[in-house]
């Protein structure tokens, strides 16, 4: 009897102060990392008039960069945000159209998240290389720029933008 009164002691112990603290540690964690991510996010400058005349719609947020060769990548990164206030924008001589499929464009562009551009020359993009994308906001502020043929920085992005979304 005894035995089971110190177990139910301990285990009481365990449920009243042990999980409480653990919980409150990964709180802390998450918030710390959230912190750190928005700080990422301060805007860098303002994109440029040449390239913002051409968006349509009112999103909260926009990717916008060079097509990439990697369509996957970029069948990937539409999927997974398409539902979101999210619009990507996709410059240059169009590799997404000639690599995707007409229904899965048309099922992205019946939302209006997909603007692509064929005009490759465009003001202010000569700078920028294949596969690099910036997230701006609504005000076409630059939050962040990512080079989508590195690892890290694709992770980088899934996760800014997640954390943008899901602030609503």
């Amino acid at each position: 009897m005894v035995r089971n009164n110190k177990l139910a002691f301990i285990l009481s112990l365990f449920i009243l102060i042990a999980l409480p603290s653990i919980s409150l540690y990964y709180s802390f964690q998450g918030s710390k990392l959230r912190k750190d991510a928005m700080a990422e996010l301060v805007p860098k400058g303002q994109l440029a008039d040449s390239i913002t005349r051409h968006f349509t719609g009112e999103f909260t947020y926009r990717i916008i960069g060079q097509t990439c060769s990697d369509i996957f990548l970029l069948d990937s990164l539409i999927d997974q945000f398409i539902q979101e206030d999210l619009q990507f924008v996709l410059l240059g001589d169009s590799i997404f159209e000639q690599n995707f499929e007409t229904s899965r464009i048309a099922q992205w562009n019946k939302k209006g998240s997909i603007i692509k551009n064929r005009l490759p020359f465009l003001s202010g993009v000569e700078d920028w290389m294949p596969c690099q994308f910036k997230l701006i906001d609504k005000q076409h502020q630059v939050l962040n720029t990512y080079d989508l043929k590195n690892a890290v920085a694709r992770r980088k992005m899934v996760e800014h933008i997640a954390l943008l979304v899901t602030r609503k």
